[in-house]
């Protein structure tokens, strides 16, 4: 179980590869700092924030390095005809992922863009 914001579907965020943090489970070796920073990150156990839930979670991978900065991807789901790719969790962590880098960009072009309206 963790916290996940209500306005988003998943926490998304780049990290060490599984078998890196399954290797120092099965050898007992003590987390390291930088990776236990990334569980708790991923999978926060507690929030004091009001806008978050607190849900059953499960920790999914992406197999493919860096697909979700890959500009032909992107393209690929904003161009795609079936609407129902946006159903699919890898869809989804992937717009996540990349709106969390433009989200503070978009909203002051928004504000620029409300502002040379009114003049």
């Amino acid at each position: 179980e963790a916290f996940i914001e209500l306005e988003k579907s998943c926490n998304v965020m780049e990290g060490p590869h599984y078998r890196a943090i399954q290797r120092q489970f099965d050898t007992r070796q003590v987390i390291d700092p930088k990776t236990l920073e990334f569980i708790r990150e991923l999978l926060p156990p507690e929030c004091n924030r009001t806008d978050s839930m607190f849900v059953p979670a499960t920790a999914f991978m992406c197999h493919i390095p860096l697909v979700h900065k890959d500009l032909r991807v992107l393209l690929a789901i904003a161009d795609c005809p079936n609407k129902e790719i946006f159903s699919t969790d890898g869809c989804r962590a992937i717009i996540n992922c990349q709106w969390e880098r433009e989200r503070k960009m978009a909203r002051f072009r928004a504000v620029i863009a409300g502002i040379e309206v009114a003049n």
